[in-house]
């Protein structure tokens, strides 16, 4: 695996047009372009406010802000999952044509989300500094969370794009799963909210540590805890070795595959 990574550096700017093109191609055509990065969480937080404010009221102070906390991490892990898992499928003919490390397409997409992901955060973090001045003091932490959630996301997507083409029905369930995976996650309800006899079996769902990490540091304006960092750890970690692992023993009969 170590020798896969260095290749990966050696491929680097291979990575960067890719992901380059790949950003592009999304926007293509589009009058607002990359601006949709941040349009898409503010109406989904919006919805979720109003359902939660004026429906079935909640005592969260600064609700929205609450709310986009969990949203924009989310959106980045559902979209570049859904995307990355086809993404072998749909390069088969670079896959065909060219020599290059099989991985990068995955990778490609996940970074391509990843710079959309952080676009809409810089545009949302004045107004967590202007409503929770704080925030200023953990901000710091922010690129470690980032970094972890961005290894724990590329573990994920090498592991289901190497999986979807050898069982297609991978990509046909992603859906569903996100959808159940989102409501059991903290987005628009707080860890202090779960019964205690469930807080436990909740912290088995990765997206649980993350969204809380966020939330630490822009909306509570607090370190992540020393248990959540290492819970942070973990995942990243565990995941990505385990996604490339599988990647790694599965990507030799890619092309008989595809």
């Amino acid at each position: 695996m170590l020798n896969k990574l260095k290749m990966l550096y050696r491929h680097r700017e291979v990575l960067l047009s890719m992901v380059v093109k790949n950003v592009k191609a999304k926007y293509v055509g589009s009058l607002l372009g990359i601006w949709w990065s941040i349009i898409t969480p503010l109406l989904i937080m919006a919805a979720i406010t109003f359902v939660f404010t004026v429906i079935w009221p909640v005592s969260i102070k600064l609700f929205s802000l609450f709310v986009l906390c969990g949203i924009l991490p989310w959106i980045f892990f559902a979209s570049a999952l859904s995307e990355s898992t086809n993404s072998l499928i749909e390069n088969t003919a670079l896959l065909h044509q060219y020599i290059v490390p099989k991985e990068l397409i995955p990778l490609a997409t996940v970074l391509s989300n990843f710079i959309n992901f952080l676009f809409g955060l810089v545009c949302i973090i004045p107004f967590f500094i202007i409503f929770k001045l704080s925030t200023i003091q953990a901000i710091g932490w922010l690129p470690l969370v980032l970094f972890f959630h961005f290894v724990f996301v590329c573990g994920f997507s090498l592991l289901l794009s190497s999986i979807n083409v050898y069982i297609r029905d991978v990509g046909h369930i992603l859906g569903t799963f996100l959808m159940f995976w989102f409501w059991v996650t903290p987005v628009f309800y707080s860890h202090d909210m779960i019964p205690l006899p469930w807080k436990s079996y909740l912290l088995l769902n990765p997206m649980t540590s993350y969204v809380e990490s966020y939330r630490q540091v822009l909306y509570r304006g607090f370190a992540p805890d020393i248990r959540m960092l290492l819970f942070l750890l973990f995942w990243s970690v565990s995941i990505f070795v385990l996604g490339y692992s599988v990647f790694i023993k599965l990507e030799s009969n890619f092309i008989k595959k595809l």
